[in-house]
């Protein structure tokens, strides 16, 4: 039983995370998204919590805009957001909860370098979407300037237990490690339990739907992974037994496997998005949106709650680089609002 002292702080937290909101608004993503502009969406962004980090970069009128600064602030005041929340938690949780937010941050930032390595994307726009965790930024600044074999071998020495030599068995073995660390921050703090669990269950299902698109038996990562929650090795071998790839991705079946916990339809919209925009990518962070839902209809006063409640935070911060990179690009609205995951 939280005590008196214990239910204050966790009031406080949720206070802190409430008086931030979990996202701009179906209005404020109306305006930056009607604009034609990469000038007229920063203006639009003056008119948020995040306005200090972007009139900074307004007030450089001599200077080019500059993207990767502007997402590095974005992402730095999210971070701020966490940290700020963590130390009011009460004394005996606060550790461990940020343990278990900064390892997911570190393995979010390993899997983004990598896959913008792969997308030769420039070092310095890898850089800015990465959230400050355990791991330095100058470590990552070299691996974001690496090779992909060389960076790989890196994050092994980093003291990542990875195995694979492409993206995507490397990103499953990253998620197992995930895991492993969530799972011994788990014994030590029992109100993490149910959070850890629902964040196991989201990596399974995105794993298993990752190999079976690409053309992969999904039997191993199945026997070498962690039981989530709800989402049992039965009901992900029964996932991986559907017949499912890129060109007949059978989200029917999924869904009615899923059904049968208490996750329910949950994951029904993602399933079904993924018919149109073939994006493995927005498939995957539909599916951490509703995960992160599902664990706000749990006790404000809870852990569970406040750790949900940060998890959807990200999306704003996520949603915004896609804006503001899509208007300095002149992409139609149309078009960006197809790559948006906005926390409704």
């Amino acid at each position: 039983m939280i005590g008196i002292l214990d239910a204050a702080n966790y009031a406080f937290a949720y206070g802190l995370v409430s008086a931030m909101p979990q996202y701009l608004g179906s209005a404020t993503y109306a305006a930056i998204l009607g604009v034609d502009t990469l000038d007229a969406a920063l203006v639009q962004l003056v008119n948020t919590h995040y306005r200090e980090t972007v009139q900074e970069v307004m007030r450089e009128r001599d200077k080019t805009i500059n993207i990767a600064k502007i997402e590095r602030g974005i992402t730095d005041h999210y971070t701020r957001i966490c940290m700020s929340v963590v130390d009011a938690l009460p004394m005996g949780i606060r550790a461990s909860s940020k343990a278990i937010l900064t390892s997911e941050f570190d393995v979010m930032n390993l899997k983004k370098i990598l896959r913008g390595i792969i997308a030769k994307k420039n070092p310095e726009i890898i850089i800015s979407e990465c959230v400050a965790g355990n791991i330095k930024d100058e470590i990552l600044r070299d691996l974001a300037n690496s090779e992909f074999s060389s960076a790989v071998e890196k994050i092994k020495n980093l003291g990542f237990n990875i195995q694979g030599k492409n993206l995507f068995e490397i990103e499953n073995a990253l998620d197992i490690n995930l895991m492993d660390k969530w799972k011994r921050e788990a014994e030590k703090i029992k109100a993490a339990t149910n959070y850890i669990g629902r964040q196991i269950d989201m990596l399974n299902l995105k794993s298993v739907i990752r190999l079976k698109l690409m053309n992969r038996d999904a039997n191993d990562f199945i026997n070498k992974t962690y039981e989530g929650m709800f989402l049992k090795k039965n009901i992900l071998s029964s996932i991986n037994a559907l017949e499912i790839d890129k060109t007949n991705f059978n989200s029917e079946g999924i869904n009615n496997i899923i059904r049968v916990t208490p996750y329910e339809d949950r994951f029904k919209e993602a399933l079904e998005d993924y018919k149109e925009s073939r994006s493995l990518e927005k498939l995957e962070l539909m599916i951490e949106n509703a995960s992160a839902k599902f664990g706000l209809v749990q006790n404000p006063l809870s852990l569970d709650y406040i750790l949900s409640y940060l998890k959807r935070m990200w999306f704003d911060v996520r949603n915004i680089r896609i804006m503001l990179v899509g208007k300095k690009y002149k992409l139609p609205k149309e078009e960006i609002e197809k790559l948006l995951v906005i926390p409704e």
